[in-house]
């Protein structure tokens, strides 16, 4: 049971249709957050470029805890362990689909490795910088506890209420799971192409560990004591999640190298009139000269990104899948028939656990059978 500094008790008396409807109409309200962020987020990053898109990431990011606080104290809940609940998994569904999603779906396909403006690496280094250096440094610095105690306390009209100046700066324990599921999401999804965002994300997770301890023990005001729900929550669903996104999307970018949507015309030669040297210009109107001879080889178009194929994606991402004729890959990437099926496998497994979770959580809701811990 909760402890009794955690129970909401004004809440109790909420039917449980009262208490869906309420979370419905959050989830809606959620909804239409990510998607106005989202759209702001590709409307910075065209205009602005992608170090001006990732400050807007990180803005949002900033500004979502509060904004579904605000949403979550329009719901009931009968702990402060499920209001940190309910505001986790808002919290990080945003951070996920800013930080990790929006940016794959925005980044050009070909734009995969290159070091461009609009490709998809300095985009990432700018999401970490900005994960490892902003937060800390918000969080030490402590703005708005600074204003309180040198501020407004002096003024305060009563003692009671300039006791209350010092008490230290609230804090939300689902924001700091949501710190840390995303740095290590968006470290899972990238895992592939990105492979130095794994020593990025030990050093973010280091930082804000140690960030957070100190904030912990001098700068945050103590918190109601939620227990072990928001943990579990985080092992069971998000950290599973985040390993399902990695076999997954290990294997649909191994299989994509190498990110040019060209393939090689066998049996084919180069026809005299494109033989010799040529003045062109490319998509950025540079000029550039290029110089043709016959032995050179053929390519045409062909679409390398299995995950948006259509209508259905490329599952498993294995050499098979590749459409007849249009094969890519070299044999180096033949891997791909082994790599491909066992992240096949990985998902299925962890796609069976957490249905079988799902289970035994609408059989308790159903029925009232009762389940440990390990079942939450």
């Amino acid at each position: 049971p909760a402890e009794p500094s955690a129970i909401r008790w004004n809440d109790l008396d909420e039917t449980v249709l009262i208490k869906s409807l309420q979370r419905f109409g959050t989830f809606l309200l959620t909804i239409i957050f990510i998607g106005v962020a989202c759209i702001l987020v590709s409307w910075v990053r065209e205009q602005y470029g992608i170090a001006y898109a990732a400050l807007t990431i990180s803005a949002f990011n900033s500004a979502a805890p509060t904004v579904f606080d605000k949403m979550t104290a329009l719901e009931s809940h009968s702990s402060e362990g499920s209001v940190q609940a309910s505001n986790y998994y808002k919290i990080t569904a945003s951070m996920w689909v800013l930080t990790a999603i929006l940016t794959a779906f925005v980044t050009p396909f070909v734009s995969t490795l290159e070091s461009n403006s609009d490709s998809l690496i300095p985009a990432m280094y700018c999401v970490f910088i900005t994960e490892l250096i902003k937060t800390p440094i918000t969080q030490a610095l402590d703005p708005w506890g600074h204003f309180c105690r040198h501020f407004l306390a002096p003024r305060a009209t009563n003692q009671p209420i300039m006791n209350n100046f010092f008490l230290g700066t609230e804090y939300q324990l689902s924001e700091r799971y949501t710190n840390m599921t995303g740095v290590i999401f968006l470290t899972f999804y990238y895992a592939m192409v990105f492979p130095i965002g794994f020593f990025w994300a030990a050093a973010t997770l280091a930082v804000h560990y140690w960030v957070d301890k100190f904030c912990l023990l001098r700068v945050w005001a103590p918190a109601p004591m939620v227990g072990t729900k928001i943990a579990m929550i985080s092992r069971l669903y998000f950290l599973t999640t985040a390993v399902l996104f990695y076999a997954v999307m290990s294997s649909y970018n191994f299989a994509s190298f190498p990110y040019d949507n060209a393939c090689v015309v066998r049996d084919m030669e180069i026809p005299t009139e494109y033989v010799g040297s040529f003045n062109l210009t490319d998509g950025e109107g540079t000029h550039v000269s290029a110089e043709i001879s016959e032995a050179d080889l053929v390519y045409k178009y062909c679409n390398q990104d299995m995950l948006r194929y259509k209508p259905w994606p490329a599952f498993p991402a294995v050499p098979s899948s590749q459409p007849e004729g249009s094969e890519w890959m070299s044999d180096d990437q033949e891997f791909t028939n082994v790599f491909g099926w066992a992240c096949f496998f990985v998902a299925f497994g962890i796609a069976l656990m957490m249905v079988n979770k799902l289970r035994q959580r609408i059989s308790f809701f159903l029925f009232g059978k009762q389940v440990g811990k390990e079942d939450l």
